[in-house]
Protein backbone atom coordinates (compact mmCIF):
# COMPACT_ATOMS: atom_id res chain seq x y z
CA UNK A 1 0.00 0.00 0.00
CA UNK A 2 2.99 2.25 -0.66
CA UNK A 3 3.86 2.67 3.00
CA UNK A 4 0.43 3.93 4.06
CA UNK A 5 -0.91 3.19 7.52
CA UNK A 6 -4.30 1.54 7.98
CA UNK A 7 -5.84 4.90 8.93
CA UNK A 8 -4.33 6.59 5.88
CA UNK A 9 -5.82 3.92 3.61
CA UNK A 10 -9.25 4.42 5.20
CA UNK A 11 -8.93 8.20 4.70
CA UNK A 12 -8.04 7.66 1.03
CA UNK A 13 -11.12 5.46 0.57
CA UNK A 14 -13.34 8.12 2.11
CA UNK A 15 -11.75 11.12 0.40
CA UNK A 16 -10.67 9.71 -2.97
CA UNK A 17 -12.17 11.27 -6.07
CA UNK A 18 -10.79 8.37 -8.14
CA UNK A 19 -13.40 5.60 -8.04
CA UNK A 20 -10.98 2.95 -9.30
CA UNK A 21 -8.44 3.76 -6.56
CA UNK A 22 -11.18 3.90 -3.94
CA UNK A 23 -12.58 0.53 -5.06
CA UNK A 24 -9.10 -1.03 -5.06
CA UNK A 25 -8.38 0.21 -1.54
CA UNK A 26 -11.84 -0.80 -0.29
CA UNK A 27 -11.29 -4.29 -1.72
CA UNK A 28 -7.93 -4.50 0.08
CA UNK A 29 -9.55 -3.49 3.38
CA UNK A 30 -12.36 -6.01 2.90
CA UNK A 31 -9.88 -8.81 2.19
CA UNK A 32 -7.79 -7.88 5.23
CA UNK A 33 -10.44 -7.09 7.83
CA UNK A 34 -8.23 -8.58 10.55
CA UNK A 35 -5.76 -5.74 9.86
CA UNK A 36 -3.08 -8.34 9.25
CA UNK A 37 -1.71 -9.82 6.05
CA UNK A 38 0.53 -12.83 5.39
CA UNK A 39 3.19 -10.31 4.34
CA UNK A 40 2.73 -8.52 7.67
CA UNK A 41 3.29 -11.75 9.60
CA UNK A 42 6.40 -12.44 7.52
CA UNK A 43 7.73 -8.93 8.26
CA UNK A 44 7.12 -9.36 11.99
CA UNK A 45 8.90 -12.72 11.94
CA UNK A 46 11.82 -11.18 10.07
CA UNK A 47 12.14 -8.06 12.21
CA UNK A 48 11.72 -9.55 15.69
CA UNK A 49 14.55 -11.50 17.32
CA UNK A 50 13.88 -14.86 18.95
CA UNK A 51 12.74 -14.36 22.55
CA UNK A 52 12.16 -10.71 21.71
CA UNK A 53 9.14 -8.74 22.86
CA UNK A 54 7.31 -6.06 20.88
CA UNK A 55 4.06 -4.12 20.97
CA UNK A 56 1.62 -4.57 18.09
CA UNK A 57 -1.25 -2.14 17.55
CA UNK A 58 -4.05 -3.97 15.76
CA UNK A 59 -7.83 -3.58 15.74
CA UNK A 60 -7.57 -0.55 18.06
CA UNK A 61 -5.78 -2.58 20.75
CA UNK A 62 -2.19 -2.81 21.89
CA UNK A 63 -0.98 -6.41 22.01
CA UNK A 64 2.20 -7.80 23.54
CA UNK A 65 3.98 -9.80 20.86
CA UNK A 66 6.68 -12.39 21.45
CA UNK A 67 8.80 -14.47 19.11
CA UNK A 68 9.94 -17.84 20.43
CA UNK A 69 11.65 -20.53 18.34
CA UNK A 70 10.73 -18.67 15.13
CA UNK A 71 7.01 -18.50 15.95
CA UNK A 72 4.99 -15.41 16.87
CA UNK A 73 2.79 -15.28 19.96
CA UNK A 74 0.38 -12.70 21.36
CA UNK A 75 -0.15 -12.38 25.11
CA UNK A 76 -3.67 -13.57 26.01
CA UNK A 77 -5.52 -10.76 27.77
CA UNK A 78 -9.12 -11.86 27.23
CA UNK A 79 -11.05 -11.87 30.52
CA UNK A 80 -12.54 -15.23 29.53
CA UNK A 81 -9.15 -16.81 30.25
CA UNK A 82 -8.62 -15.12 33.61
CA UNK A 83 -8.96 -18.38 35.53
CA UNK A 84 -6.93 -20.43 33.06
CA UNK A 85 -3.37 -20.26 34.39
CA UNK A 86 -2.18 -22.65 31.67
CA UNK A 87 -3.19 -20.24 28.88
CA UNK A 88 -0.69 -17.39 28.51
CA UNK A 89 0.18 -17.00 24.82
CA UNK A 90 -1.75 -17.44 21.56
CA UNK A 91 0.00 -18.23 18.29
CA UNK A 92 -0.05 -15.59 15.57
CA UNK A 93 0.72 -17.55 12.42
CA UNK A 94 -2.26 -16.90 10.15
CA UNK A 95 -4.69 -14.15 9.26
CA UNK A 96 -7.78 -16.36 9.41
CA UNK A 97 -8.01 -16.42 13.20
CA UNK A 98 -6.89 -20.00 13.65
CA UNK A 99 -4.52 -20.15 16.58
CA UNK A 100 -3.25 -22.33 19.39
CA UNK A 101 -3.01 -21.45 23.06
CA UNK A 102 0.16 -22.24 24.98
CA UNK A 103 1.43 -21.79 28.53
CA UNK A 104 4.14 -19.45 29.82
CA UNK A 105 6.85 -21.84 28.57
CA UNK A 106 5.26 -21.94 25.08
CA UNK A 107 4.05 -25.53 25.55
CA UNK A 108 0.59 -26.85 24.81
CA UNK A 109 -1.38 -26.69 28.06
CA UNK A 110 -2.57 -29.88 29.63
CA UNK A 111 -6.33 -30.07 29.70
CA UNK A 112 -7.61 -31.31 33.06
CA UNK A 113 -9.88 -34.34 32.92
CA UNK A 114 -13.20 -33.28 34.40
CA UNK A 115 -14.88 -36.62 33.85
CA UNK A 116 -16.00 -38.56 36.91
CA UNK A 117 -15.04 -42.14 37.50
CA UNK A 118 -18.11 -44.04 38.57
CA UNK A 119 -17.44 -47.13 40.62
CA UNK A 120 -19.39 -50.27 39.95
CA UNK A 121 -21.12 -51.87 42.89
Amino acid sequence: MNGLSYNQVVEKVVNSSDDSESNLLRNFLDLNASQLTPQGIAELLSDLDNDGIAVLFRNNHFQTLSKHEDLLYVLVTDMGFLGESSVVWETLDSVDGSSTFVDAAYHMPTIPDHSTNESTE
